[in-house]
């Protein structure tokens, strides 16, 4: 497991130490408290701790304490928090699905690469269902990346950033017909 100290400054050095009452576009982040078993939404105070929070995976990073709650990463729960958005008031929901593939595999040398296949099919099929509720998917071809990969991160941005000019009519629509 890695410190949580890295993570922070990483964090940290991406957005500093800002709140979620200075931001100009309403935000909320998802995480799960270890404490009660519950999906938790945060949209007030330390964004910092929101997004170290969400970005507590299980085994990679240990849970971030925020308030009264245990916090770790929402993913295998709920990576895609589409009803929560829309329980905030969002009429709109433009969706991102980076994992819209499971390219087959029949190799398991050890039991961390079974773990992680099963996460990977369980969260693609709990992520077919949920993005039917959103207005619009976009989905990036990452040609089949796991998510732990951080190798050529600017790959990742630019297939996100052409994925999301492919659909750039319809989010121009989405943008002009919430103006209205």
């Amino acid at each position: 497991m890695f410190r949580a100290t890295v993570l922070e400054r990483l964090v940290e050095a991406l957005i500093g130490r800002l709140n979620f009452e200075d931001l100009r576009v309403p935000l909320f982040v998802t995480a799960l408290d270890l404490k009660s078993g519950a999906e938790v939404t945060l949209q007030e105070g330390s964004l910092l701790d929101a997004i170290i929070a969400s970005s507590s995976v299980p085994g990679f990073f240990p849970p971030r304490e925020v308030g009264p709650w245990l916090l770790s990463d929402a993913g295998l729960f709920n990576n895609m928090p589409i009803a929560v958005a829309r329980a905030l008031g969002a009429e709109q929901v433009i969706a991102v699905s980076l994992n819209n593939r499971v390219l087959p595999m029949t190799d398991f040398p050890t039991g961390i690469d079974v773990i992680f296949r099963n996460e990977e099919i369980g969260t693609k099929l709990v992520n077919d269902e949920r993005k039917r509720s959103a207005t619009l998917v976009i989905e990036p071809d990452i040609s089949g990346r796991y998510w732990l990969d951080f190798r050529n991160c600017a790959e990742v941005v630019a297939a996100g950033e052409a994925a999301a000019r492919a659909r750039i009519d319809e989010l121009m629509e989405l943008a002009r017909s919430s103006a209205a």
